[in-house]
């Protein structure tokens, strides 16, 4: 159940950079950073930032001319695709030994993969079997929330914090199920901690440890990116 959510959750680790859906240009110095406050990356690194943006890759929380985002576990693998100009364009979930794909412009089916934007062009909704996700921006149109919802009363809400380089420090998670009263459901709250966070040459992270305070619970997290030439 746990690798459904997160094949949902990959959508909600936005950038907490407001941007609208049209791309944007910027160049800055490579910078280098070097922290040891928990959760901030943990080794010096040289990366570029922020040198291009569109709302789709922020969702992502992607930046730079980014073709491939990849991530998988031992139950399932996610491809999601952009085209030149930083807009999602296909996403592709391979669960066991099914797969489901959700192409731009293509009819939708409401038992795959659906995606649907604001009027602002932003994602504020998406769906995988039976699990929803709803996107929650502040006023400046900054992602904070996302809200995981599915059968049998199953319900998650995680909030996103980040340090000055705007890189995810924690995930504050709200877990609500049916157990034994269906009506009175149990509630678990935890705190998730970002740490040794490692980035490409783009600045984009590829690998992070993301532990569970207050348990002797830890995993690490990891993606592969490719980019256009």
């Amino acid at each position: 159940m746990k690798h459904l959510i997160y094949i949902l959750t990959i959508l909600a680790t936005a950038s907490c950079s407001g941007f609208s859906n049209h791309t944007s240009e910027s160049t800055t110095e490579a910078v280098q950073t070097e922290t040891e406050a928990p959760g901030d990356i943990s080794e010096k690194q040289e990366a570029v930032e922020d040198t291009f943006y569109t709302s789709d890759l922020a969702v992502f929380d992607l930046h730079g001319h980014v073709r491939t985002l990849s991530l998988s576990n031992e139950d399932f693998k996610n491809i999601i695709e952009f085209d030149r100009d930083g807009n999602l364009v296909k996403f592709t979930v391979k669960n066991g030994p099914s797969t489901d794909v959700w192409k731009q412009g293509a009819k939708q089916d409401p038992e795959g993969i659906v995606v649907e934007r604001d009027k602002n062009g932003r994602i504020k909704y998406t769906s995988y079997r039976f699990w929803t996700t709803q996107y929650t921006y502040d006023s400046t149109g900054r992602f904070i929330t996302a809200e995981h919802s599915g059968e049998g009363g199953q319900e998650n809400t995680t909030k996103y914090t980040r340090d000055a380089n705007n890189q995810v420090t924690t995930m504050h998670i709200t877990d609500s199920y049916i157990d034994d009263d269906p009506d009175v459901p149990v509630v678990e709250k935890s705190v998730v901690s970002i740490s040794n966070v490692k980035l490409d040459e783009q600045g984009n992270w590829v690998s992070r440890t993301e532990t569970i305070k207050g348990k002797n619970s830890s995993s690490k997290a990891s993606r592969t990116i490719t980019y256009w030439e």
